[in-house]
């Protein structure tokens, strides 16, 4: 049950910051953008239909890896700029970029490396799976019990990814120790993410049905066909960006919050006083609140 009430009280929060600072969701658009952009180019500009099993594999890889990359280079941005909200109480994007791109980057790559070689195996699952589905001269099958576990499960190795960005764009530590404390909170969190994970798709459900009935109305003929179009493909990448960025600040608090944890075991020990019992004992810490809950760059509270 505090999981849950934790959880959701997180996930409340994250809404309320990003419906006072809207911005930050540009930099998951601008990922968006550069793959729908690619993906476009590519297509228009050869023809897979003459290529060979191991070369589309490999385009496929690519493409892959393309994703985590953007995804990842919006969510390190994003991070910096939270730093600097926590720091300062103020965001400055050009220096968030550098940031970005002196410190963060480069201990990131081994991380999106991975999360891209475990993302390709998945999606190769799921297109297995999805293939399996598909009977001759009768209709398509509903997602299996597997297929779907496979796709949560891609969802949740996206969401570790997250937690391991956030130890780097906050932390001065390497690709490996990073990792391992990521990794390490995502595990003693686990219950909070999947509540999380839920939310959000809950959220992504509820934003999903304006396009079932504009889509119907269009084919009824009651909304212009281009214009609409047009619009849907804005409203699906805002769709998007939003629930990606959902997720990188809702582990981000969360590791916030651990991190409190940790510091006040560190802080009971060495005062000899009693330690917290669990986590819920201390106070969440939030993007909201009027605190500076990093004490300056690289260095936790």
């Amino acid at each position: 049950m505090n999981s849950i009430r934790s959880g959701w009280t997180v996930y409340k929060r994250i809404l309320k910051l990003i419906f006072t600072k809207p911005f930050l969701l540009l930099p998951m658009m601008m990922a968006w953008a550069v793959y729908i952009y690619v993906a476009f180019w590519f297509k228009n500009t050869y023809q897979l239909e003459t290529m060979g099993t191991g070369t589309l594999l490999l385009i496929l890889f690519g493409f892959t890896f393309l994703s985590t990359f953007t995804i990842g280079v919006a969510s390190l941005f994003i991070l910096e700029l939270m730093e600097q909200h926590e720091t300062t109480g103020s965001m400055n994007p050009f220096k968030a970029l550098f940031d970005m791109l002196s410190k963060d980057l480069w201990r990131a790559l081994p991380i999106i490396f991975i999360w891209s070689c475990v993302d390709f195996v998945l999606v190769m699952l799921i297109t297995i799976l999805n293939s399996s589905r598909k009977r001759k001269n009768r209709p398509r099958r509903p997602k299996g019990p597997i297929q779907r576990a496979v796709e949560a499960f891609r969802d949740l190795v996206r969401m570790g990814s997250m937690t391991v960005f956030t130890v780097i764009a906050w932390e001065p530590l390497g690709p490996k120790e990073s990792f391992d404390k990521g990794y390490s909170v995502f595990k003693h969190r686990f219950s909070e993410m999947l509540v999380g994970f839920g939310l959000n798709k809950i959220t992504g459900f509820l934003l999903g049905i304006p396009i079932v009935i504009v889509i119907i109305s269009v084919r009824a003929g009651l909304l212009p066909v281009q214009t609409t179009m047009i619009g849907l493909i804005i409203y699906m990448s805002v769709i998007w960006s939003l629930g990606k960025l959902i997720e990188q600040l809702f582990v981000s608090e969360l590791y916030l919050w651990y991190t409190h944890y940790e510091r006040a075991m560190t802080n009971a020990k060495r005062s000899q006083t009693e330690p917290p019992e669990s986590l819920y004992d201390v106070p969440k810490p939030s993007f909201t609140d009027n605190h500076f809950d990093l004490i300056k760059e690289n260095q936790m509270l």
